[in-house]
């Protein structure tokens, strides 16, 4: 029986990095970045993304028809996860600090605190988000960022 064909992409890495090169792939479209890295976006509305250094880049393919790149990165490189969301910002100046004065119950959680104040903020419409696991992905990302939620003197510390 003939041994089928190795994939030209597969071919390449194995003649370019040996056998034992196992890039991981990324697949998605390339945004505005810093010199020496690539922003690597899931859609082209932008948003979240991930930012790569080149150096990690061992090869991409880009399409023309749909702008869409695929990247083939060493696994060992450090990226950075770059996570936006929108807020108006009288919504963030208006939100109150849990627990005022003379309250005695247990300390909140940096999450729960934020889960809170996304349930009374006026401007969310979607109330549901603030429990979906989506929105606690953000609320996580927001406190390992910033920590906890304060207010000083009408201006929010985000």
């Amino acid at each position: 029986m003939k041994k089928p064909k190795p994939h030209p992409r597969l071919a390449m890495l194995h003649e370019q990095y040996g056998s034992s090169a196992s890039a991981i792939t990324l697949r998605g479209f390339v945004g505005p970045s810093a010199e020496g890295s690539v922003r690597l976006f899931p859609t082209p509305n932008g948003g979240d993304c991930v930012e790569i250094p080149e150096s990690a880049i061992l090869h991409f393919e880009q399409t023309d028809v749909s702008g869409s790149t695929e990247l083939f990165i060493e696994p060992p490189v450090i990226v950075t996860v770059v996570s936006t969301r929108k807020v108006p910002l009288v919504a963030l100046a208006l939100r109150q600090q849990d627990g005022g004065p003379g309250d005695a119950g247990p300390e909140k959680t940096c999450l729960e605190k934020r889960i809170e104040n996304c349930k009374s903020d006026p401007d969310v419409k979607d109330k549901a988000f603030c429990d979906s696991e989506e929105g606690k992905r953000v609320f996580r990302l927001l406190c390992d960022l910033f920590g906890d939620p304060k207010i000083a003197s009408g201006s929010v510390i985000v």
